[in-house]
């Protein structure tokens, strides 16, 4: 049971190589049947193994845990809009599915006669597949 005993950690890697990256547990998000981690960085993709600790005792966890490659952004368009905004615009890259919140950030600055006026507007994305995303 994941609420009961001392510390918990958990870790991703593979006994063979040993390569080894933390997963820092949220304390939080202990239940007596599951527990949440933040991933490192690992020097290969591929599978590994998801182990837990409690107290210092390790237990793998079943399946594998599949490190990919970053996601990259290879295509925006359209690269205009009017200043009213309302343009969807499509992304295009690799490996998009494994984004997690997928949104786009615009931000616009101009001048008037007085001061500079300054916008940032923030909008959730739909991924579509593997390659595309649309963001309103």
């Amino acid at each position: 049971l994941f609420d009961t005993g001392g510390e918990i950690t958990a870790r991703i890697g593979r006994q063979g190589d040993n390569i080894w990256a933390d997963c820092i547990v949220d304390s939080s998000s202990r239940t007596n049947v599951s527990v949440e981690c933040t991933t490192s960085n690992i020097p290969t993709t591929g599978l590994y193994t998801v182990q837990v600790l409690f107290d210092g005792h390790s237990r793998d966890a079943p399946g594998k845990f599949n490190y990919t490659d970053d996601p990259t952004i290879v295509e925006v368009s359209p690269l205009k809009s009017f200043s009213s905004g309302g343009r969807q615009l499509t992304i295009k890259g690799t490996n998009l599915r494994i984004v997690q919140n997928a949104a786009v950030r615009a931000s616009t600055s101009g001048e008037n006669r007085r001061k500079r006026q300054a916008t940032e507007r923030t909008e959730q994305c739909t991924i579509e597949s593997d390659s595309t995303m649309k963001c309103p």
